[in-house]
């Protein structure tokens, strides 16, 4: 829980780009015939069919699966359940080879009429191909839930605690990569535990759940434990009775595995092939952390810390061991221990030690509250209490406390590799001690930030972030291992999320936009020097929807937004954000565009579909009502305007003609064009939810002939969700800014085409 309570913090930063889901999503009743969704997609194993019929149905939904290679398989639904006035049906999907499969459901009602609906779904592998690839260029920002190799000194393993992803580093933290190889759409993972296997092998275990308490993520299943044990490689479902995870311990050994839920505690000792459950006693109280020492597993909760004897055989149910003495409060908010001591940390009255396996209790620190990090290493208990480090290895008889790292940092993971003490904080990146945390020195933190957006200037990449704007210059970014990048240091207050960025034309200057700094408004900056230092211009009030610096007349920039009181509008300057005006506009732009020849005519996209305007945003006209979510114009006056498809017009819209793509169910978030080659442009796809269930990005597609063909362009690329796209003036690097994986970038050709 104490990570839980980490996340939450983060999320109220993340706004901007997230969003709450329905309890029950699939009770969403699409019209029409059959409607088909399916998820997770992509995936690296299989998918799941979700299929609505609005009427009675004579017999369940078949459904007709073309793979790649043009092979068909045939799978029947099963009933799910009813949402008025139809009903929903499922079914697995194959996996196999990479490659983007067909899904066909063919139906007869109940009074004889043949329906029908489709869908996709795609079937990623990692395995690399030839030419350029994309890599990781940072900001190694972030730390997460984090376990060391027992078996490997080098290998590190961190799960970032808001989404279903892990980052693993085969050299000691220098370096790390994404491996998004777990069978879930989307979650919020909880532990990760990294235990010696058989044969040398590591098995790596990890508890996520399809929402956070806030937020649904993947409303396709509540709490899962998955297990590896070939490195993260390939997972297999334990098979938990399906609950919210709080908690997840193992005996040393490996052999007693427990995943404390908010239905109770499941046990397993034959590694998911049975489960037992013990009651929560506790009641409805909120479970905090829990731990298993010498057999015994101990939960912290609201209401004290209970403890279930013999975990592994008992029958019995979990009984109170321990309550703060005369606190005005029972919650026990983190437990931890050994085989000589049990720590628990109260709410109010600090830290208590047990020496005799919870009998007697004697208070041995003062500090309070909720803890991020308490933890018992080796007989060493680590806390986090305030962004101090406190430590004990005796017992709690004498504390010490080392160094801070980072101004407002926040420990959540510790882990001890030999002589090595490994620190984790929630967002400055991952330390390391090497001589037993007398001082401590930066390792390589995880790319893991959300780039919401991506913009060169200056010769130095910039990256709109939940906790601001990180930078680095192109040069170091485009190398295969890029040095960390400035301003690694936290910046994560409610409020202070940048969704947009954007550079002038020659990279002169740069603008970013940020909510806050009071709810319901938001602020726009100017850059002269490469994001390093920023000037404050206007701070309105409202929400942000788009940004644009003008192609064609870099002092023109452009900001939608809208609030109760003033609707949708379009904030205009025109001298480089030094004055401004505002003009009405048909709806809260969520994409805008100048076209490169003509300052005057500028585009706009949202939910109700393009417009234009040819007095500088003044006044526009809309020409068709296909929803947009990105947009970019060329220069020979074509428009290429996104949202479900890629369409272009050469005729101001009269006309709008579908490109042709990839059959992929996606949302696109970004549309840039290469200065140096005519005719090539990038697209990037982001996830979004259907019917409330995830959908994955595929990464991003190119074209070579103005937006007419497209095909995917994403070798190398680990995070597939993409939010953001820039390329350098020059037309050498293209950059992508993606969700929970930071930036990555690839070298672009220097002829006309891509091979």
């Amino acid at each position: 829980m104490r990570r839980l309570a980490a996340v939450v913090a983060l999320l109220v930063a993340f706004w901007p780009a997230r969003a709450a889901v329905a309890d029950r999503p699939l009770d969403t009743s699409p019209a029409g015939g059959l409607t088909v969704y399916t998820t997770p997609d992509p995936s690296p194993v299989a998918s799941v069919a979700y299929v609505y019929s609005p009427a009675a149905l004579s017999a369940p939904p078949m459904l007709r699966v073309t793979g790649p290679s043009g092979q068909v398989a045939v799978e029947r639904t099963t009933f799910s359940h009813d949402a008025a006035p139809g009903n929903w049906w499922t079914a697995a999907l194959p996996g196999g080879v990479a490659g983007v499969r067909q899904v066909v459901a063919t139906a007869t009602t109940a009074d004889g009429q043949d329906v029908r609906g489709s869908s996709s779904y795609e079937i990623v592998k990692t395995a690399p191909a030839g030419g350029p690839r994309w890599h990781a260029a940072g900001p190694g920002a972030v730390g997460g839930l984090f376990a060391a190799d027992p078996s490997d000194p080098r290998k590190l393993y961190v799960a970032s605690p808001t989404a279903a992803e892990l980052y693993i580093s085969d050299d000691t933290g220098a370096s790390w990569r994404m491996e998004r190889t777990l069978p879930v759409a989307g979650g919020y993972p909880t532990a990760l535990l990294a235990i010696a296997g058989s044969g040398h092998r590591t098995r790596l275990l990890l508890s996520v759940n399809g929402s956070n308490g806030l937020y649904v993520e993947d409303p396709t299943y509540t709490g899962k434990v998955l297990e590896s044990d070939d490195g993260g490689r390939q997972w297999r479902d334990l098979g938990m009775p399906d609950s919210f995870v709080v908690s997840l311990v193992t005996s040393a050994d490996g052999s007693t595995l427990a995943a404390v839920t908010k239905s109770g505690v499941q046990i397993t000792t034959d590694d998911g092939a049975h489960w037992r459950t013990a009651p929560a006693t506790w009641g409805s109280a909120n479970i905090n952390q829990g731990v298993l020492v010498g057999g015994d597993l101990y939960v912290a909760t609201f209401t004290g810390l209970y403890v279930l004897r013999d975990a592994s055989t008992s029958s019995d149910a979990p009984v109170l061991a321990f309550t703060p003495p005369g606190s005005k409060s029972a919650w026990v908010t983190s437990v931890a221990g050994d085989a000589n001591t049990i720590y628990a940390n109260a709410w109010s009255g600090g830290v208590f030690a047990s020496y005799d396996h919870g009998a007697t209790w004697t208070h041995v620190h003062d500090t309070s509250g909720s803890m991020l990090l308490f933890q018992d290493i080796g007989g060493t208990l680590y806390t986090e209490a305030g962004t101090v480090l406190t430590v004990t290895s005796d017992g709690g008889a004498t504390w010490r406390t080392e160094p801070l790292l980072v101004p407002g940092g926040y420990y959540d993971g510790v882990a001890v590799v030999g002589h090595r003490i490994y620190l984790s904080t929630v967002d400055a990146g991952i330390y390391a001690s090497d001589n037993g945390g007398a001082s401590y020195h930066a390792v390589s933190g995880v790319p893991g930030l959300d780039a919401y957006a991506v913009a060169v200037a200056d010769g130095r990449i910039i990256a709109g972030t939940p906790s601001d704007t990180y930078a680095t210059t192109v040069a170091n970014a485009a190398r295969p291992a890029p040095e960390p990048w400035a301003d690694l240091k936290p910046q994560t207050v409610s409020g202070t999320a940048i969704p947009d960025v954007a550079a002038s034309p020659d990279g002169a200057a740069i603008y970013k936009v940020r909510s806050g700094p009071r709810i319901g408004t938001y602020t726009t900056y100017s850059s002269r020097d490469g994001g390093v230092t920023w000037q404050l211009l206007r701070t309105v009030n409202g929400n942000a929807g788009a940004l644009l610096v003008d192609p064609a007349d870099p002092d023109d920039v452009y900001v939608s937004g809208n609030s109760s009181f003033s609707g949708d509008t379009l904030n205009i300057s025109r001298d480089g954000g030094q004055t401004w005006t505002t003009a009405a506009v048909p709806e809260n732009a969520v994409a805008l565009a100048g076209d490169p020849t003509d300052p005057d005519r500028v585009w706009l996209g949202g939910p109700s579909g393009l417009a234009y305007s040819v007095d500088g945003g003044q006044t526009f006209t809309r020409v068709d009502s296909t929803p947009v979510t990105a947009l970019t114009v060329l220069a020979n006056h074509r428009v290429i305007a996104a949202g479900a498809q890629l369409r272009y017009t050469d005729d101001d819209g009269r006309t709008m003609h579908l490109a042709r793509q990839p059959g992929l169910s996606v949302s696109y978030s970004a549309i840039v064009a290469s200065p140096r080659s005519p005719g090539t442009v990038f697209a990037a796809t982001n996830a979004f939810h259907d019917a409330g269930l995830l959908k994955g990005g595929h990464g991003v597609l190119a074209s070579t002939d103005g937006g007419r063909d497209w095909s995917l362009y994403r070798d190398g690329l680990d995070d597939l969700d993409v939010t953001s796209l820039a390329v350098t003036p020059d037309g050498d690097q293209l950059f992508a800014g993606t969700l929970r994986g930071g930036v990555y970038t690839i070298a672009l050709p220097n002829g006309h085409g891509l091979h």
